[in-house]
């Protein structure tokens, strides 16, 4: 048999089966089209709401989504369905109580746009993919006619939803792609207007920002369905480039957002969770933006038992558990910290043991701009600087750049710096009860020594008292004749 007689019987073999495998694909695609149920598209939908309910009370949140009109539209190969006036609200299960006097502050959300298309990626309605139509808008329950944000962009918003297994363990999948360039329209202030005697009116002002970035951005994630929270995330966005509509000359630039989140299971059956990010650096042409460019970066780890029920609390009480910041870096013009940390949990002593360092340059100017913010004040300023020099053993008018060195070993107690752990934790207990006693208010003394008069009596409803000049009677003696052990 010659070579160009097994070639061509190969040949004859492969192009049946890629016909074959093509064949398949494409009716598979269309058969998830054609056989499209709106009943069983509207029973998942139902069953999502009912299943991201319990994902939020679980997480302290009330999740209610709601919706309209449910329809199948498109063609054979485009048959998808519309979800009419889709809305998800968020609340706190508890709410925080308003300081007196204080505005209130939006504590719950209404995220609504006028549709949703879900187009079916297999005919299982297994893989998901889900367009938000235009605009997005955000308000909060207590005006929920007020916008908060508008959200628009010249494609829509992609979300793809699918499940795969992995050892048994069913995953849910979601990836988004962000699209090229978005509008964000947000309620930036309320200014009243009107003459001072008359009643003001409040009037929305509203600022657009454009947002745009390099194709391709966007999340993924992994989920397991179990409950054991094994999964993994990954972000990745870059060139970003914010450019606020009423003063363009102020556009902010973001040279990327990435970051990867993991938790597996290692060799000996225990969590492992890492987590990596990075943000920046952050620039502008605005040479008014006082702090840029700014850089973040976090590399971090923890291995050791998962605390969610009373028996995984046992179970981490039982091993050891590590924590490991290898590197947490934020950078300004002018300032940057730093920190890392090494410590080991054992059910052997209450407290970990490990060690970990804290470094801050130019410690005088970030003084002089918590200052400037109000972050630093004079309630506070005397137990900041009674710290740091407790800490580093030097003055705070001499201190250029802070080191913090952090250390326990088994049995003993923290170090921090020049100083113990018990002695931080004293100067906030003192610092704590002065600002007590200085929010106590004294008891406010009557305003006269007598008690107003009854109405028409013309009298004191208790005797005048002598003058001063006048000798006061004598006390009266009264003799005691009780017996006493």
């Amino acid at each position: 048999m010659t070579l160009d007689t097994m070639t061509k019987k190969k040949r004859s073999l492969v192009l049946p089966i890629a016909g074959a495998i093509v064949a398949l694909a494409v009716g598979g695609f269309i058969a998830s089209r054609a056989g499209l149920d709106k009943a069983l598209v509207k029973q998942q939908v139902d069953d999502f709401i009912v299943s991201a309910k319990e994902k939020g009370r679980a997480q302290g949140r009330d999740i209610t989504i709601t919706y309209g009109d449910l329809e199948v539209a498109g063609g054979l190969t485009s048959k998808h369905v519309v979800i009419h006036q889709p809305v998800l609200t968020v609340k706190p299960l508890e709410r925080k109580p308003q300081v007196p006097g204080q505005r209130a502050k939006t504590d719950s959300l209404i995220v609504s746009t006028p549709s949703i298309a879900i187009y079916p990626q297999t005919a299982d309605l297994s893989a998901l993919r889900v367009e938000a139509a235009q605009p997005i808008n955000v308000a909060g329950e207590e005006q929920p006619d007020k916008s908060l944000l508008s959200i628009t962009s010249a494609t829509p918003l992609v979300l793809k939803f699918s499940k795969q297994s992995i050892e048994g363990v069913s995953y849910n999948d979601i990836a988004y792609e962000s699209p090229a360039s978005m509008e964000l329209t947000y309620l930036r202030e309320e200014q009243a207007k009107g003459a001072e005697e008359a009643t003001p009116s409040i009037v929305p002002v509203y600022d657009t920002i454009a947002l745009s970035m390099k194709p391709g951005g966007g999340f993924t994630s992994s989920i397991a369905e179990d409950g054991s929270n094994l999964g993994s995330s990954k972000m990745d966005f870059s060139e970003i480039v914010m450019t606020p509509q009423s003063a363009p000359e102020g556009a902010v630039k973001i040279a990327a957002i990435a970051g990867e989140w993991t938790n597996r299971l290692n060799e000996n059956k225990r969590n492992l969770i890492t987590a990596k990010a990075t943000l920046g650096p952050i620039t502008s042409d605005n040479t008014a933006a006082p702090y840029l460019p700014v850089s973040l970066a976090l590399d971090g780890s923890y291995e050791g038992a998962i605390l969610k029920s009373p028996e995984s609390i046992a179970e981490a009480e039982a091993q050891q558990s590590f924590i490991k910041l290898n590197a947490l870096t934020l950078s300004t013009k002018d300032a940057s910290l730093s920190a890392s940390a090494d410590f080991t949990a054992t059910p052997t002593d209450m407290l970990p043991v490990g060690t970990a360092n804290l470094s801050l340059t130019n410690t005088q100017y970030v003084l002089a701009e918590l200052r400037k913010v109000g972050i630093l004040n004079p309630s506070n300023e005397m137990m900041v600087t009674t710290l740091l020099e407790r800490v580093t053993g030097t003055p705070v008018a001499e201190q250029k750049d802070t080191t913090i060195a952090i250390a326990r070993e088994r049995g003993g107690a923290f170090k921090i710096g020049q100083t113990t752990f018990e002695e931080v934790f004293a100067i906030f207990l003192q610092q704590a009860m002065q600002n007590k006693a200085v929010a106590s208010p004294a008891p406010s003394a009557p305003a006269s020594d007598t008690l107003s008069p009854a109405a028409g009596s013309g009298k004191p409803l208790a005797p005048e008292l002598p003058a001063a000049d006048k000798p006061k009677a004598a006390p009266i003696a009264v003799p005691d004749n009780g017996v006493r052990g």
